[in-house]
């Protein structure tokens, strides 16, 4: 599972443009991580690897600026055009060049017991490792993907000094398997990027 060591039912897609950072922001430097034990922290050096081929037959079309990644193991999402795709070993991960907006998705065995307790003991060693900066639980809620989970809201310092906000959304498709999505923004941007994140929840199609 995604780890921060890193509301919806999947109905209906929602339309929107490419994703947009706020003007005021200021851009860390190219490659900085999204912050101290965060899955994906930071691209890897050299040639970006080769995006899978698209789906032959996509479900439906994206606004501009997104298109559909076909995971080799099974999954399929919507995902910004430009964003540096790599893996950090089990995890996909799409990083936004130059900036901290990321977006990753994890697979995992199905999770057995409460999604909402999991989080909340996954919270507990983070705080208790100092893994994440000034770190502020925003909410952990149950949610009603699929067979259901838990979503896990936090904020916390990045080293460049920036409050980051991230959402992980865990949820069962099976009882052997189990997704998590996480989104990762500045603070500041976390309100005018939370329609894509829609978008990238209703494009989600796991492994048959």
């Amino acid at each position: 599972m995604v780890a921060l060591s890193g509301d919806g039912d999947g109905g209906t897609p929602v339309v929107v443009g490419a994703p947009a950072t706020s003007p005021s922001a200021s851009p860390p430097a190219s490659g900085a991580g999204a912050g101290t034990g965060m899955p994906c922290a930071s691209p890897p050096t050299g040639a970006a690897p080769k995006r899978p081929a698209p789906p032959a037959s996509p479900r439906f079309a994206l606004a501009d600026g997104f298109s559909w990644h076909a995971d080799p193991s099974g999954f399929t999402v919507a995902v910004p055009s430009s964003w540096t795709y790599y893996r950090d070993g089990d995890v996909v991960c799409f990083r936004e060049p130059g900036s901290p907006r990321l977006l990753a998705v994890d697979t995992a065995p199905g999770l057995k017991g409460d999604p909402v307790e999991h989080w909340k003991s996954e919270e507990r060693k983070v705080v208790a490792g100092g893994a994440l900066s000034e770190y502020r639980k925003v909410a952990i809620l149950p949610n009603r993907y699929f067979k259901g989970g838990a979503d896990w809201d936090c904020t916390w310092l990045s080293a460049k000094g920036e409050r980051l906000h991230a959402r992980q959304e865990l949820f069962r498709t099976s009882e052997k398997r189990t997704y998590t999505i996480l989104w990762v923004t500045r603070e500041l941007d976390w309100a005018g990027n939370l329609a894509y994140l829609n978008m990238i929840n209703a494009s989600f199609a796991p492994a048959k």
